[in-house]
């Protein structure tokens, strides 16, 4: 079997033992450290660690997510703790649910280098450090001796020695930044064995220049870390008087709890930390050693990604060594071309997001920002995903995060350029609402199903409609009897839950027929639906065609909608107009005129919308509107021998520029739709009589079975 060098025995190098230890792999793994299962204290990293997606993902790769993140404390919600300390402001991470998880540095590395020996094909060499590589025979140098292997893996961290042996080589790109702010980590005990902050979220004292942040611990403490410039440390936090006024003035509900004695302990005992963001390219050297975790992308911990990137590695390795066909030549060229991009982009999205959280989060705009990225993912789940759960809870490659935001960019500024569309979206009131609010504008068809999407989302759905209560007639004018649903609109209906009762509602056409001259049962085989003519894309798996009673599915939605307690219908309320300058709702109600808005304002009022129209005079709307010289004519009527037309065939005649189209509904029923150009219209149908002779002379099946 082959076998691989680990230099360093810390998070990235112990997973990736774990990883080739899977592989039946000869695995030996060296680190300067003494065993951490064997030491009181574990000097000179944070004592917490944030879990996402991309590092659970690896642990669940080698069987050990689920005991880990059992271990650790799950954070739903930042908290962000305002001056006064005593009001707070909660902003959730991502959807219900979605959560990063605490947990202990010491314990998970620990656990990994257990696990990793259990395999017997694997050794770890304590207190040995690897000095170098020795570029021609591409070895490892120890202190006292040099070791040989098929792969080398460099996770010796962020001062890594193996990289700096390679500083020389010709077109190794390498930075280096320490940025100006340090860090200080504190502690706030359990209180009488209980948390004495809430648990579950990421705390947060953002005061511009500088923040706090607290994590939780399963023991009942937090670990507390103030970041701050080196010179706010020097002005503000260089005595024990000074150190104490601060906290006291900036953060006091934290100062009541952390305690005079261990602030000033921890000032006198501990300097601040420095932090430093590396990047270097490539990550692969000599077909044989790649650079992982700290020692190819050290970064600031303000994204909490540099652990999750770091087994991130150790998975996307695996991967690429199991495409490759275990080609370690290949495998570490493709590693490192697939990973350097994806490294660089999470080093500079941390330092970004230190600005997030020392400052941003205060801001309204970034405030309406997150409001307005919460609602495009709850309508568009797959194609807007919010920046910070991109990175946070999928294992979209870094690189591709930033391009789907800029995408996102893209597309809100243009909205803010287009006052009508920025208007539809509600977006200048989004963050007012705890729960959000859509008004919808038209109750028909469209409208129904939206206010089905959000009442299921628990929005509060207010639904304004022209037309009296389709629930309370029989009829419905106007608009075409007959409906023919595809795979699209049956998978919309799937996502409410009606898919099933509206397919028995309706007739599902597989076949369509035309038939040819005057003589009855002369016709022919247009087409047969199969299952091929459908492509796959689609939400389901429909092979026809339905058609269905416009009246009855709109009957439908409406009952649907209002099952929940969250949306209502007002009947015989006409949205009329879109107010620019108000960016509200103007409804024509039985009692007068009404102003209504929401943090979303959805118009569904048809393809004569009054809330369009209201809107023709904004700038950069497009907008074009052209009849056809084509008109139609629905009919239905009661028929008892349906001859040769079937229940669930398309049937249709051509004759005299009339095209005609009959289905044979569940009920016995039988509509028409014809269609033909205004002047034939007028040729054939002015008179009565005259479209009795049309269909007696033209097409005599249909009209045996509708009578005169």
């Amino acid at each position: 079997m082959p076998s691989v060098v680990i230099a360093g025995a810390g998070l990235v190098g112990a997973l990736n033992a774990c990883f080739f230890a899977q592989k039946g792999w000869d695995v030996s793994v060296y680190e300067f450290r003494r065993d951490i299962r064997t030491m009181k204290h574990v000097q000179g990293r944070s004592i917490n660690l944030a879990l996402s997606q991309r590092g659970k993902s690896a642990l669940e790769a080698v069987g050990l997510k689920e005991y880990i993140v059992n271990q650790g404390v799950p954070l739903y919600a930042r908290l962000i703790h305002n001056k006064d300390g005593k009001t707070y402001n909660r902003q959730p991470y991502g959807k219900p649910g979605e959560h990063i998880v605490s947990i202990n540095r010491r314990h998970l590395n620990e656990v990994m280098i257990t696990q990793a020996e259990k395999s017997p094909n694997v050794k770890f060499f304590f207190e040995h450090k690897v000095k170098s590589v020795d570029y021609d025979k591409k070895q490892a140098e120890h202190e006292e001796f040099h070791v040989e292997a098929d792969l080398i893996l460099a996770c010796d961290g962020a001062y890594s020695a193996v990289r700096r042996s390679l500083m020389t080589i010709p077109r190794f790109d390498f930075s280096q930044e320490y940025i100006e702010h340090g860090y200080v980590e504190l502690n706030i005990m359990a209180n009488n064995n209980e948390f004495a902050f809430e648990e579950n979220v990421f705390h947060l004292w953002p005061r511009g220049h500088f923040t706090l942040i607290a994590l939780a611990n399963r023991d009942k403490t937090f670990t507390v870390t103030i970041f701050a410039p080196f010179t706010e440390f020097e002005k503000h936090m260089s005595t024990t008087e000074d150190v104490l006024s601060f906290f006291e003035e900036n953060f006091p509900d934290a100062y009541q709890l952390l305690g005079k004695e261990h602030i000033a302990d921890t000032f006198n005992r501990v300097k601040p930390q420095s932090l430093v963001s590396i990047k270097c390219s490539p990550h692969s050297f000599f077909d044989n050693l790649v650079l992982m975790g700290d020692a190819a992308h050290a970064m600031v911990p303000f994204y909490g990604q540099g652990m999750n990137c770091g087994f991130e590695d150790c998975l996307v390795f695996s991967e690429t060594l199991e495409e490759q066909g275990n080609d370690i030549a290949n495998a570490v060229q493709v590693y490192s071309e697939r990973r350097v991009n994806d490294a660089h982009t999470i080093n500079d999205l941390a330092m970004y997001n230190y600005e997030e959280l020392k400052d941003l989060v205060n801001r309204n705009s970034y405030k309406l920002r997150k409001k307005f990225d919460s609602i495009m993912n709850s309508i568009f789940p797959k194609s807007w995903i919010p920046l910070y759960s991109m990175v946070t809870f999928t294992r979209i490659p870094y690189s591709e995060v930033i391009e789907r935001r800029k995408k996102q960019d893209k597309i809100l500024s243009s909205l803010l350029t287009t006052t009508s569309t920025f208007a539809l979206i509600g977006a200048p009131h989004v963050y007012f609402s705890v729960m959000p609010s859509v008004v919808i504008a038209g109750g028909g068809l469209v409208g129904a199903v939206n206010a089905c999407f959000f009442g299921q989302r628990g929005w509060k759905v207010t639904v304004y409609e022209s037309r009296p209560d389709p629930r309370d007639s029989c009829l419905e004018h106007g608009k075409s009897i007959n409906l023919a649903l595809g795979c699209r609109a049956i998978g919309a209906l799937e996502l409410i839950g009606l898919k099933e009762r509206v397919i028995e509602m309706g007739v599902p056409i597989r076949e369509k027929l035309r038939y040819q001259g005057k003589k009855e049962g002369v016709f022919e085989k247009v087409q047969t639906l199969n299952e091929g003519d459908f492509p796959g894309e689609f939400i389901v798996s429909v092979q026809y065609i339905l058609t269905i009673n416009r009246h009855r599915l709109s009957q439908l939605l409406v009952s649907e909608a209002v099952k929940y307690n969250n949306v209502k219908f007002l009947f015989n309320c006409k949205a009329t107009k879109f107010d620019l300058n108000s960016e509200t709702l103007l409804v024509e109600t039985p009692d007068g005129l009404v102003t209504v808005d929401g943090d979303l304002i959805l118009a569904c009022d048809g393809a004569h919308s009054s809330i369009r129209k209201s809107l023709l005079k904004v700038a950069r709307f497009n907008f074009s509107q052209k009849y056809c010289d084509i008109g139609y004519i629905d009919l239905s009527v009661n028929i008892q021998d349906s001859r040769e037309l079937k229940l669930g065939v398309h049937n249709s005649w051509r004759t005299d520029g009339v095209i005609l189209v009959a289905l044979v509904n569940k009920n016995q029923t039988l509509t028409v739709s014809m269609f033909a150009n205004f002047s034939v219209f007028e040729e054939y149908f002015s008179t009565p009589e005259d479209s009795v002779q049309f269909f007696k002379t033209k097409i005599p099946v249909v009209y045996g079975m509708m009578g005169e």
